[in-house]
C-alpha cells in the first residue's frame, strides 16, 4: 500500500500523522505521484484541513491518466462493511465503492450473455433523426444492464447521465 509516507525527506512530519492516525493507514493513492503530484497533493490537504475528515473518514487520493488528482473521503463505516464482506484491506474495499457501478454492470452484462437473472439490454438513444423513409438514430458508447427499464432509468440518473431521449430494449419485438 502506497501513502504520502513514501519518500519522507519531500513531505515531512505532516504527512507522517496523516498517513498514520491513530497506527491506521486511513490515506490512501492509486499510483505512484510524481515530485510535482506530490507538492500539489501536500498543499490540496492542508488547504481543507485534512485532519478532521481523518476522525471518521478514510481519504483516497486519485491521479487519473490526464494527472488531474481528484481527493475522495469515505465514511469509515462504509469502508469497514465492504472490507468486511469482500474480505479485503481497506484500500481494495474504497477502490470497489469507487468502481462499484462498473463492476455491477459487467457482472450484468455477463448474466444477460448468459440467460441468468432476466437480465435485458438496454442501448440509450441520444439523438433521433426523422426523416420521410428511414428513422437514423445515435446511441451512447455503453448499453445499460438490468432487470427493468426503471432500473435502466435509476442507474443512468445515479450516474448523472440524463442527456438521452429514451432507452431500447435491444430484445424486445417491434
Amino acid at each position: 500500500m502506497f501513502c504520502f509516507h513514501k519518500n519522507p525527506q519531500n513531505l515531512g512530519g505532516f504527512f507522517n500523522y496523516i498517513c498514520y492516525m491513530e497506527g491506521r493507514n486511513k490515506v490512501f493513492i492509486n499510483k505512484e505521484p510524481t515530485d510535482d503530484h506530490l507538492e500539489y497533493i501536500k498543499d490540496l490537504l492542508e488547504d481543507v484541513d485534512i485532519k478532521k475528515y481523518l476522525i471518521d473518514s478514510f481519504v483516497y487520493v486519485y491521479i487519473n491518466k490526464l494527472g488531474a488528482v481528484d481527493v475522495l473521503v469515505f465514511k469509515d463505516e462504509i469502508v469497514y462493511i465492504a472490507s468486511k464482506e469482500l474480505n479485503v484491506s481497506n484500500k481494495m474495499a474504497i477502490e470497489y465503492i469507487i468502481r462499484k457501478d462498473e463492476i455491477s454492470q459487467k457482472y450484468k452484462e455477463m448474466c444477460y450473455w448468459l440467460g441468468i437473472d432476466n437480465i435485458k439490454k438496454f442501448t440509450i438513444v441520444v439523438s433521433e433523426n426523422i426523416r420521410l423513409k428511414n428513422t437514423t438514430k445515435q446511441y451512447a458508447k455503453d448499453p445499460v444492464y438490468s432487470k427493468s427499464y426503471i432500473d435502466a432509468v435509476t442507474h443512468l440518473i445515479n450516474k448523472g447521465f440524463e442527456d438521452y431521449l429514451y432507452l431500447e430494449d435491444v430484445d424486445e419485438e417491434v
